[in-house]
This record gives C-alpha cells, structure tokens and sequence, in this order.
C-alpha cells in the first residue's frame, strides 16, 4: 500500500511540476523583425540610435527623418543584426515618396 501511495504522490507533483513548466513558457518563440518590411509595419518611419545618425542619414540620402530610440534600437538588433546592414546606425530606413 506503501509503494502505491508513493508512487501516486511522484506521479502528482511530476504532473504538478510539468504544468507549472508550461505557464511559464513563452506562447510563441518566433523572431520579432525577420527583415525590414515587418519591422517597418509596426516603425514606418524607421528607427534610429541616436539623434546625430538620424540627422546624418537625412543629411546623406534624404530619407524621411527616423524616430529616434536606443532602448528599440538595441532590442531590435539583438534579435536582428541584419536590420542595420550598412552600420549606420538606423534600421530600415524609409526612402521619401516621389
């Protein structure tokens, strides 16, 4: 009866335990931005490090003024460094309409 007993125990607080485990799992693991086009639909305009490179690139290309925001910046790379190719310190910026 002992054994029995047991064993039902460790079967609960496994069970307990597994589903615990998948409350705290995260729903979806997928990427935020895979290329500029969905990062660009949810930041139409860009988004930039720092004022000095939204400036500069307005100055150089003519782009649409990006907004400017490191915290987004950082997020954004880390799960996308290819967002920033050419290391300017925008991503995905917008060309002006014709």
């Amino acid at each position: 009866m002992r054994v029995i007993l047991r064993l039902v125990t460790a079967v609960l607080v496994a069970g307990s335990a597994l589903v615990a485990y998948q409350a705290l799992a995260p729903a979806t693991a997928s990427l935020p931005y895979l290329n500029c086009a969905s990062f660009n639909t949810q930041h139409p305009v860009g988004i930039a490090v720092n004022l000095s490179s939204a400036r500069a690139l307005v100055a150089e290309r003519g782009v649409v003024r990006p907004r400017v925001s490191q915290r987004t910046y950082d997020a954004a790379t880390h799960w996308n460094p290819l967002l920033d190719l050419d290391r300017d310190g925008v991503l995905c910026p917008v060309d002006p309409a014709p």
